[in-house]
């Protein structure tokens, strides 16, 4: 007696990609006189195969039937199953959402976007679109010719074809050569004439892309399947909430008034309609934002009570006001007419002209009356003409990003958005990285380390949305579009800008404040210097240059008290110093970056014996500029010109010109932080009170740049000297 049996090779596999192999082991197999291979996804039987081969179209477990018949008439079958996954999962994603809302009547500046993988390779991708939550009506549901009078919602392509469903190009899949899915991506807008309103009081609008799942020639795709399927409208389903800006009027416009196109004559005595819409354009409130009218604002007024408040003023130009009357009054906007109809963001009425009119204008004006009100002293309304910006930046220095978050209001009480929330398929809002340079330094400086940025000030141009960034570190304002793209670097090394105390001068050029004092004593230790409060101080005493009759004093012969702020000398100096000068030079502002000061580095040591070179590693550290012009170098305190030295950067030492004495204390103050110093030696042959500053193409003739000035080596107060710009 024959009993059926067959093996599976193998038993699970993947759609349309997968050969399943079935081999007959029945036994006593030379008594079967007929096989008949049953596939359990409505194909063909297949039959008298001892071996055959099957591809499955569609997800699931299936179960294969083997029925074989023996020489006796004895029949016997066989089941089977095998598993059947998808290697890709049928899904609708939108992977772009514009980042901000768009005015009434507007499509936003970038489309949405969604991609989409199908399994269905035999099956065109059509993407269906709806709209849900909208206070207008379907664009399709209303006659064209009265189109502009209602508020409508619709979708179109990126041709601006309005549209209820995309046609998606496609890309096919591969696997083990064969085609096992398709892929495309889909793009378009959403134009709604209808705000959504307040977002604490009125539901967002829901925005659906849904795969198109009819037509299915796969039997099982009639129900939902734990796996992976058209039939599960989840995955092929996803929503995001949109808002459109609620705005308020600063422009009416008249209209079809026919005033023209008709005989002069036949208007005396006669009703003539016009037409009043209330627009809004940004640029009007804010100068410097793009000019762009919004449709008609359906939803002004509030309420008829609101629209009273602001009544209406229509004349006839050229004509006297007792030569025409408005057949409507108070002529005023309203949310409803008697009947309860909409009628808001127009006023369609007439006026009766007592005489001939041979050439004249209709206009309007109006004032804007809020509903919006001050509860209490902590809350203000926002600008009823603009619309907040939709998203908040917070600063991660550590990822060099600006996190860009925007979350979609809704009140509690919005079920459908609840509903999609709970399937998983909603999407309320969005996390976008922006990229910004990283500070590459590799000292710990405002709390940041190498490889991370600075941004430590953010804000948002309410005109575009641009997003305005200020790096501490890199000295730079950044300007990015609202989609994160970076429009503009704003370096505050070249910038003039306006830091309140700092006196408009440039970020850079914040340094070589100078205190001038007359000294009356020779015993200056016995003294303390007051250094007035014009600036404040630093701790760093590498920030000083501190001389006294020009000549430069070391580090370590002075002490100055930040809290008290005076100067005090530790080490009487050799020179006679009655009558001389105590000059004081902070070379940075301490209110710039702290990276500034931080740089500062300096440099003494008093050789025994004469030299040229000195080392300058054990004191210096990092790499060195090979510029003199960014060292200021003395000898025994007499200030030496750049070009009487040179600094070898492989070797971090110093070479003079003419040797340095023995005993004879050679300070080096290294400032690197700064642009590319100028600088100039004379040498005149006569008496002369002018020099020119020509011949460096580094100097930027400014009123805000600082000199450091010797003659002879001896250092010069700002009192000495005065420079002329022009």
């Amino acid at each position: 007696m024959i009993s059926a049996s067959f093996n599976i090779s193998p038993n699970i596999g993947v759609t349309q990609a997968t050969e399943f192999t079935f081999v007959d082991t029945s036994s006593l197999a030379s008594d079967v006189i007929r096989r008949v291979w049953s596939f359990d996804d409505n194909s063909a039987p297949v039959y008298n195969k001892k071996t055959t081969t099957h591809i499955y179209q569609a997800p699931g477990t299936y179960n294969v039937t083997l029925k074989v018949t023996g020489k006796d008439g004895t029949v016997s079958t066989f089941v089977n199953s095998v598993l059947v996954n998808s290697l890709y999962k049928d899904y609708v994603q939108l992977v772009h959402i514009p980042g901000k809302y768009a005015d009434p009547g507007k499509k936003t500046d970038t489309p949405f976007k969604a991609n989409i993988i199908s399994t269905q390779i035999d099956k065109p991708i059509i993407l269906n679109l709806y709209a849900a939550n909208s206070k207008s009506i379907p664009y399709n549901f209303v006659p064209s010719r009265w189109s502009f009078l209602n508020p409508t919602w619709k979708f179109t392509d990126v041709n601006d074809t309005v549209v209820t469903s995309l046609s998606v190009e496609s890309t096919p899949l591969y696997s083990n050569n064969k085609v096992v899915a398709l892929s495309g991506e889909a793009e378009f807008y959403f134009i709604d004439s209808t705000s959504t309103g307040a977002p604490q009081e009125n539901c967002p609008v829901l925005i659906s892309c849904v795969m198109e799942t009819s037509g299915f020639i796969n039997y099982k795709e009639s129900k939902i399947y734990p796996y992976d399927s058209h039939a599960n409208n989840k995955d092929v389903r996803s929503t995001a909430l949109w808002l459109v800006n609620d705005l308020q009027p600063d422009l009416l416009k008249v209209s079809s008034n026919y005033i023209t196109d008709m005989n002069n004559q036949y208007w005396q005595g006669i009703k003539i309609p016009f037409l009043v819409t209330a627009h809004s354009n940004r640029s009007y409130k804010l100068p410097g934002a793009l000019s762009s009218e919004s449709d008609i604002i359906f939803t002004y007024p509030l309420d008829n009570t609101t629209g009273l408040i602001s009544q209406v003023s229509a004349t006839l130009t050229t004509l006297p006001s007792t030569a025409y009357s408005l057949d409507e009054a108070p002529l005023y906007f309203q949310q409803q007419d008697k009947n309860e109809f909409r009628t808001g963001g127009y006023i369609f009425t007439t006026v009766t002209s007592n005489s001939s009119i041979s050439n004249t204008n209709i206009t309007a004006n109006t004032y804007i009356h809020s509903s919006d009100a001050v509860i209490n002293e902590n809350e203000f309304p926002y600008v009823g003409t603009l619309a907040p910006n939709p998203f908040v930046c917070i600063s991660n220095p550590e990822q060099n990003t600006l996190n860009k978050i925007t979350l979609v209001p809704y009140p509690n009480n919005c079920s459908d958005v609840n509903y999609f929330k709970e399937q998983k398929t909603l999407i309320d809002g969005t996390v976008k990285e922006i990229t910004v340079p990283a500070y590459s330094q590799d000292t710990k400086i405002n709390y940041t380390m190498q490889g991370f940025s600075g941004i430590y000030g953010i804000a948002i141009d309410p005109r575009e949305y641009n997003i305005i960034a200020c790096d501490a570190e890199l000295d730079r304002i950044y300007k990015f579009d609202y989609t994160g793209s970076l429009l503009l670097t704003y370096e505050l090394s070249s910038v003039d800008v306006d830091l309140g105390s700092l006196n408009n001068d440039n970020a850079y050029q914040k340094a070589l404040f100078n205190w001038s004092i007359p000294i009356t004593t020779n015993s200056i230790t016995l003294n303390s210097y007051y250094l007035d409060r014009s600036i404040s101080l630093s701790e760093n005493e590498n920030n000083y240059i501190v001389s006294i009759g020009g000549v430069i004093q070391p580090p370590g012969t002075y002490n100055i008290n930040i809290a008290d702020r005076t100067l005090s000398f530790t080490t009487q100096p050799t020179l006679s110093v009655a009558g001389s000068l105590l000059n004081v030079v902070q070379i940075f502002n301490p209110a710039l970056p702290l990276k500034y000061i931080s740089s500062l580095q300096s440099f003494t040591e008093t050789p025994s014996s004469t030299t040229t070179t000195l080392e300058l590693s054990g004191q210096l550290s990092g790499s060195l500029l090979t510029d003199s012009a960014y060292y200021i170098v003395s000898l025994d305190g007499i200030f030496q010109e750049p070009g009487s030295y040179t600094i070898d950067a492989p070797t971090k030492s110093i070479t003079f010109q003419s040797g340095i004495p023995a005993n004879t204390t050679t300070q080096v103050l290294y400032i690197s932080s700064i642009n590319p110093p100028a600088s100039w030696s004379l040498t005149p042959t006569t008496s002369i009170s002018t020099i020119p500053l020509t011949g460096d193409s580094r100097y930027n003739a400014k009123k805000e740049t600082d000199f450091i000035v010797n003659i002879g080596g001896v250092f010069q107060s700002t009192e000495n000297y005065t420079y002329d710009f022009i």
